[in-house]
C-alpha cells in the first residue's frame, strides 16, 4: 500500500539506485537518469540476492549503505536532479491532452492503494519481504515452497522498501515502476521526435489498459519487466554521440541482468532485443564483453545459482522434466488452461474473448489492440518505427505461441504502444486521429474493473464510502486469511505454527508468516501427500496425528467449505479462537505437561533462579502459557523477568519483560513462549542496576501456567534446534 513511510523508503531507494547506476551511465539528462536508476536497482537487487542467506538485512544496514552511497555520488545525483528540474521548467504544450494523460495515469495507479491480496502474492511473493523484515535473512525453504528460489529481483526490491519502511510497501514500489515506464515511453517518443500532444496520449493509452490497473495491485513482475525492456530500447535508439559502444554495452548488460533477475521468460523478449543490439552496436567492443557478462551474472544470476546448488534445477519448478530435481515432479510445469488457444484471430480474441486468456472479464486487454491494429501495420512504413515494431512484435508472437496468457504479453504490448502512437501521429498536421484515440482511452478506463474481480468496486469508490475502514473491509471480503495471520503475529509473536489446509476454502496464503505457516498444496509436495493420506481416516484421528507431527498450533479454515475430516479434527481437539469474514482460526488443544520444577503457589522465587527440565520424550519444543500472580516485597519496584531456554549447550533468550509492582504489591504475568527441549530457566531481577532478586523477592500467589507440546521451529519433525 501507499503511505508516508513507504513513500520515503522508495525515495531513499531511488536516490541510492541513482547513485550506484551513475557509475555505469552518467545521469546528464532525464533519459540517462532513468536508465541509471534502473541500473542501480539492478545492482542493489543483485547484491542483496547473493547476501540473502546472511542475517544482515536490517533497516539500519540498508539505510547506512544508502546514505554512504548517496553522499559518495552526490555530484552525480545533483546533476540528475538539475536535468530533471530543467525539463520540468520547459514549457509543455498539450493543454487537454496533458491533463488527460496525467489523470488517466493517476487513476490507473489508484489500485496501488489497496493491500496485497492476489493469490500468487500472498502465497509466494510476500515470503521474501516478510522474512527479511522479521528475520533479517531468507530461509530458502525449498522443501515447503517450490517457488522459494525462483527469479527474485522483483521481490527483493519489494523487500528492500518493506524493510526500510517497516510495513508492507507494494503500492509505493509499483508506483515507482509505473513512473519509470511512463517516463521512458515519453523519452523514447521524444527521441523519435513525436509531437508532445501525442506523447501525452501515448501515456494515456498505456496507463488506461485494464491490465496495467491490475498489475498495480500485484507483485507480479510484468510491469517492472516492461520498464526494463523500455530502458534497453531507449539505449538502442539513442544517437551514437550520446554513449560510447563500451558504455552502451555495459548498460545493456546490466539491464539484461535485471530482466533475467525478474523472470526467466524474459529471454523471449531479450532474444529479439539482442539481435537489435548486434545490428545497432557495430563494431562490438570486445574488450567490454567479459565485464558485461560478469555484470549480467552479478545482477541477475543469484537465484539461478542458489537454485542449482540447493535443488539441482536452476529454474525450479520449471523444466523439472529436464533437470529432474527430487523436490518436484519430473514434469514440464505449465498452465493447461492457457495452452492450445493460439489462433490467427488473436487480436480479436484477446480483446473480445479475454476471459479465455486471463482471469478477467472480456475487454481487459485494452480496446486499442483491436481498433488500432491496422495502425501497427501502417507503422511499418515509418523507418523510425520499423525496428521497434519488429522487435516488440517478435517478442509478442514468441510468447503468445508458448502460452496464450494475457499477462505474459504485457511487456511486449507496452513496447508496441510506441510504434502505434508513431503511426497515429503521422501526418503531424492531422487532427482526426486524436478523437478515436481519446474514445479508446475512455473505453479502457470504463473497462478497468474488468481486469480483476478484486477491482469490481474501484479503489476510489471504496475510499469515498468509508476511508477509515476500507482496508479492513476489503481484506475481510476478499482475503480474511491475511487478517487472521496478522492477529497471530500480534498475539503470539514467533510462537505459532499455522496450517492452511486445502479443501477447506482458504487459498495457500502463508507467504507472510516467515516460516510459521504451511499449506498442503502442490507448493509443498511432501506435505500435500501426507495430508492426503491423513484425510483417508474419516474420524479425524489420523489428521490430528498429522497436525501433531508437524507441531501445528493453529489451523485456518473456511468452516462452510471445510472437509468432514478437518471439521471432525477441529471438533475433537481444537477451539475456535477468532473469525474474520468467512474464515476461522482454530487453536489446537493438547494435554498439559507437568515437568519437575514447574512453579507452584506459595513458592518463593528468591534468592535463586527457577529452572525445570523439559522431558526428552516430548517430540519438540514446549509451549509455555504463563498465567501467574506474584506478590512483591517492595511495592512500586520495576521487575525484569527473563525466560531462557538451554538446548544442546546453547542458551537462547525466549522472553524478556519489564513490569512494575502495583501499590498493593501484586504483579501479574500473562505470556506465551516456546521453549526448546532441554532446560528452561526463569529469572527475575529488579530493573534498577540489575540488583539481585533477594533485594526484592517475589512470591507466587497463583499459578495457572500450562506447558504443552508445540513444535514451532520449522514444521518438520527433527529439525528444531
Amino acid at each position: 500500500m501507499l503511505g508516508l513511510m513507504p513513500t520515503l523508503a522508495v525515495l531513499v531507494l531511488a536516490l541510492w539506485a541513482l547513485a550506484l547506476g551513475s557509475l555505469i551511465l552518467l545521469p546528464t539528462s532525464t533519459r540517462h537518469s532513468l536508465l541509471a536508476l534502473l541500473l542501480g536497482l539492478g545492482l542493489i537487487a543483485g547484491a542483496i540476492g547473493w547476501l540473502l542467506p546472511h542475517q544482515v538485512h536490517f533497516a539500519g544496514v540498508y539505510a547506512s549503505i544508502a546514505l554512504l552511497s548517496i553522499l559518495w555520488r552526490r555530484g552525480a545525483i545533483q546533476t540528475a536532479i538539475a536535468s530533471l528540474v530543467r525539463d520540468l521548467r520547459t514549457p509543455i504544450q498539450g493543454s487537454w491532452e496533458c491533463w488527460l494523460g496525467l489523470i488517466v495515469l493517476g487513476y490507473s495507479a489508484t489500485a496501488a492503494w489497496l493491500p496485497t491480496v492476489q493469490s500468487d502474492d500472498v502465497g509466494y511473493h510476500l515470503a521474501l519481504p516478510a522474512q527479511l523484515l522479521e528475520l533479517g535473512y531468507y530461509r530458502f525453504d525449498v522443501d515447503s515452497q517450490v517457488w522459494a528460489v525462483a527469479a527474485w529481483s522483483g521481490d527483493i526490491v519489494q523487500a528492500l522498501v518493506q524493510v526500510l519502511a517497516g510495513v508492507e510497501s507494494r503500492g509505493a514500489v509499483n508506483s515507482l515502476w509505473l513512473l519509470i515506464a511512463a517516463t521512458l515511453i515519453w523519452q523514447i517518443l521524444a527521441l523519435l521526435r513525436v509531437e508532445i500532444r501525442w506523447r501525452w496520449l501515448a501515456l494515456a493509452l498505456f496507463a488506461s489498459q485494464p491490465l496495467n490497473h491490475v498489475l498495480m495491485l500485484s507483485m507480479q513482475v510484468e510491469l517492472p519487466l516492461a520498464a526494463v525492456l523500455l530502458g534497453i530500447a531507449t539505449l538502442l535508439l539513442e544517437p551514437d554521440a550520446d554513449n560510447s559502444a563500451r558504455r552502451r554495452t555495459l548498460a545493456c548488460a546490466g539491464l539484461v541482468g535485471l530482466a533475467l533477475g525478474l523472470k526467466i521468460s524474459a529471454l523471449v523478449f531479450l532474444g529479439p532485443l539482442g539481435l537489435w543490439f548486434l545490428w545497432r552496436v557495430r563494431p562490438l567492443p570486445w574488450s567490454a564483453l567479459p565485464l558485461a557478462l560478469v555484470l549480467t551474472l552479478v545482477i541477475g544470476g543469484s537465484s539461478y545459482v542458489y537454485a542449482a546448488i540447493l535443488t539441482g534445477n536452476p529454474v525450479l519448478p520449471l523444466f523439472d522434466d529436464v533437470f529432474q530435481s527430487p523436490l518436484f515432479a519430473l514434469e514440464r510445469l505449465a498452465h493447461s488452461t492457457y495452452l492450445g488457444l493460439a489462433s490467427w484471430t488473436a487480436p480479436y480474441d484477446l480483446v473480445v474473448n479475454t476471459h479465455r486468456y486471463y482471469e478477467s472479464q472480456d475487454g481487459a486487454a485494452g480496446f486499442q489492440w483491436l481498433a488500432l491494429f491496422g495502425t501497427l501495420l501502417l507503422a511499418a512504413r515509418l523507418r523510425s518505427a520499423r525496428v521497434l515494431l519488429l522487435v516488440a512484435g517478435a517478442g509478442l508472437v514468441l510468447m503468445y505461441l508458448q502460452m496464450q496468457y494475457l499477462r505474459y504479453l504485457f511487456p511486449a504490448l507496452t513496447l508496441l504502444c510506441i510504434p502505434m502512437v508513431q503511426s497515429l501521429a503521422e501526418p503531424v498536421d492531422g487532427r482526426w486521429q486524436r478523437f478515436p484515440a481519446v474514445a479508446l482511452i475512455a473505453l479502457n478506463v470504463a473497462a478497468m474493473s474488468t481486469g480483476s474481480w478484486l477491482l469490481v468496486t474501484p479503489p476510489l469508490s471504496r475510499w469515498a464510502q468509508d476511508g477509515t475502514a476500507a482496508v479492513h473491509e476489503f481484506l475481510s471480503e476478499v482475503a480474511p486469511e491475511r487478517l487472521l495471520l496478522g492477529y497471530l503475529r500480534g498475539a503470539y509473536g514467533e510462537n505459532y505454527a499455522v496450517l492452511i489446509p486445502s479443501g477447506g476454502g482458504p487459498m495457500p496464503y502463508y507467504a507472510e508468516t516467515a516460516g510459521h505457516g504451511f499449506a498442503d498444496t502442490w507448493y509443498d509436495p511432501k506435505l500435500n501427500a501426507a495430508a492426503i493420506i491423513a484425510s483417508t481416516d474419516t474420524s479425524g484421528a489420523a489428521y490430528l496425528r498429522f497436525l501433531d507431527e508437524l507441531g501445528i498450533t493453529h489451523v485456518l479454515l473456511h468452516p462452510a467449505t471445510a472437509t468432514p475430516v478437518q471439521l471432525a479434527a477441529m471438533h475433537h481437539s481444537a477451539v475456535l479462537e477468532r473469525r474474520e469474514g468467512n474464515a476461522a482460526l482454530y487453536r489446537i488443544i493438547r494435554p498439559a505437561l507437568i515437568p519437575p520444577g514447574v512453579p507452584a503457589p506459595d513458592q518463593d522465587l528468591a534468592p535463586q533462579q527457577l529452572s525445570f527440565q523439559v522431558p526428552s520424550s516430548v517430540p519438540g519444543p514446549i509451549r509455555m502459557d504463563m498465567n501467574a500472580a506474584f506478590h512483591c516485597a517492595k511495592p512500586g519496584d520495576f521487575v525484569a523477568v527473563q525466560i531462557d531456554g538451554m538446548a544442546r549447550g546453547r542458551l537462547r533468550k525466549l522472553e524478556h519483560q519489564y513490569r512494575r509492582c502495583a501499590a498493593d504489591g501484586s504483579l501479574n504475568f500473562q505470556l506465551a513462549v516456546a521453549a526448546p527441549i532441554g532446560r528452561t530457566r526463569i529469572s527475575a531481577r529488579r530493573a534498577q542496576l540489575a540488583a539481585a532478586l533477594a533485594e526484592s523477592p517475589l512470591r507466587i500467589v497463583r499459578n495457572a501456567s500450562t506447558l504443552s507440546p508445540a513444535v514451532v521451529c520449522c514444521g518438520r519433525a527433527g529439525c528444531c534446534p
